[in-house]
């Protein structure tokens, strides 16, 4: 055995490998300005492949947009809203207007020292689209707090619908409300056997109602829990003036008897149910006139016979006659 030595080897064998692989010239300016110019078009095309669904989304959710769809859907509201096609369909808006009515009575009963014996959200025949059955409390403010607090509630929704990031998360806060009166005012209903039925059919729309927002809430994207919130806000508004329009000819007696919340003022402070009526009308007005000119309007303003019908401290929500 022996071992050759290495620069022998080397001159016998030639070259190694490394020695003749042949070095490749250094690119020259102008090519590395070429690759660098290719690169920069495919980065450009990738980004404007996806530019169009971003934009179309900042579109979606821009103030224009929201604007438009608010506009949109108070003029679809008024032509079609009481259209018989689409009463089935307006169901359950118009039992969350009911909702929200009856509520405002409850929470300011309870507010004001009161207690609620129930609560529905379903017609009683008698031409009350719901009832609020109370103990105590001030009637005074109570007994308004319906028409006021459905004109607050429908403005609030209109001022937040501006800012439609925030709509899923109001869909959800609407549901636990509406879950919390359910089982504060409408279950206690189940011990008052004379409304037994009224109570359970308040409680299957109540739940329905708390299981639809939060159903949204979970499920629609940020524009169309937007126009869910928008809508809903129109519904309130619109819906409050239109009964309290109904409201006015009933408290002169032109239409119909009963009690009515603004017969129950009268009541309580010897002033006509007409001028309740009255005022809640202009207020309702003004309120909406307020809002719409801090929101979407700017640049419109430059810049009977149940044992609840016998209770004085009973309110309700009068259901609007059909044509």
């Amino acid at each position: 055995m022996f071992r050759q030595d290495g620069k022998k080897a080397k001159e016998k064998n030639g070259p190694s490998l490394k020695e003749t692989k042949v070095k490749e010239p250094a690119p020259t300016l102008k090519e590395v300005e070429e690759k660098l110019s290719q690169l920069e078009l495919s980065t450009v095309a990738a980004a404007s492949s996806a530019a169009p669904v971003e934009k179309k989304k900042s579109l979606l959710l821009g103030r224009g947009f929201n604007v438009f769809l608010f506009w949109s859907l108070v003029l679809f509201s008024v032509l079609f809203s009481h259209a018989p096609f689409l009463q089935w369909l307006l169901m359950p808006v118009n039992q969350f207007v009911v909702m929200v009515h009856e509520m405002s009575h409850a929470f300011v009963t309870v507010l004001t020292g009161g207690s609620v014996n129930f609560m529905t959200i379903v017609s009683d025949g008698a031409g009350h689209g719901g009832l609020t059955s109370s103990r105590g409390g001030l009637t005074f403010l109570s007994a308004q707090a319906g028409y006021i607090g459905e004109t607050l509630f429908g403005c609030l929704l209109i001022y937040l619908g501006q800012f439609p990031h925030w709509s899923r998360r109001l869909l959800y806060l609407m549901g636990g409300i509406i879950l919390l009166g359910t089982l504060l005012f409408i279950l206690p209903g189940l011990l008052h056997l004379q409304q037994f039925f009224a109570v359970i059919g308040s409680l299957i729309w109540a739940l329905l109602l708390a299981f639809g927002f939060f159903y949204a809430g979970r499920k629609l994207n940020d524009v169309m829990a937007n126009i869910l919130v928008l809508f809903l806000a129109v519904q309130c508004t619109l819906n409050s003036l239109s009964l309290i329009w109904i409201l006015l000819p009933h408290s002169l007696g032109m239409t119909g008897g009963g009690f009515t919340d603004a017969t129950i003022l009268a009541k309580v402070t010897f002033i006509p149910a007409f001028f309740w009526a009255f005022s809640w009308m202009v207020f309702s007005v003004l309120a909406l006139f307020f809002t719409l000119k801090k929101t979407y309007g700017a640049f419109l303003f430059g810049g009977s016979g149940s044992k609840a019908a016998s209770d004085k401290n009973a309110t309700a929500y009068v259901k609007p006659k059909k044509n």
